[in-house]
């Protein structure tokens, strides 16, 4: 009975824990995941050499271990490995990651419910959190975690 949420960074977390764990997951839900991390990683730096201890990454504090997990990693090829229902969600408008890196995971995932919500950033907010939780409660009850009111 346990789903995870995850958005942005929480999203490709909760992404990778469920295709490591299918068997405890009953579902996955990702709100604008940031699927863009590897590619992100290799416009920032030309070579792990160039890696600091710590650094600023975008609007977080990183150090090389993060770049250092994420320099030959694939994400692609481990969230298709999770094959119960997915509901992914993702802002027309994000200007933080690109709406393709969603295209492509709605792609890779065998059983998803891919959403595009009009209007949304990175973040939702307003009628665009209001259509997402809307999606969300919809997703639980056809997994059969949550009941019709």
């Amino acid at each position: 009975r346990i789903i995870l949420l995850g958005a942005s960074q929480g999203g490709i977390v909760s992404a990778v824990t469920a295709a490591r764990h299918p068997e405890e997951t009953a579902g996955l839900i990702l709100c604008y995941p940031a699927f863009l991390v590897h590619d992100a990683v290799h416009e920032r730096f030309s070579a792990l050499d160039e890696v600091s201890d710590s650094f600023q990454f975008e609007w977080i504090t990183a150090g090389r271990p993060y770049i250092e997990d994420m320099w030959d990693y694939d994400v692609d090829s481990e969230i298709g490995n999770y094959t119960k229902p997915v509901l992914l969600l993702h802002g027309d408008a994000d200007s933080v990651v690109p709406i393709s890196y969603a295209e492509r995971a709605a792609e890779v995932y065998p059983d998803v419910s891919y959403v595009v919500i009009k209007g949304a950033g990175h973040g939702f907010r307003g009628s665009s959190f209001e259509e997402a939780i809307g999606h969300i409660f919809d997703y639980i009850q056809v997994i059969g975690i949550a009941e019709e009111p």
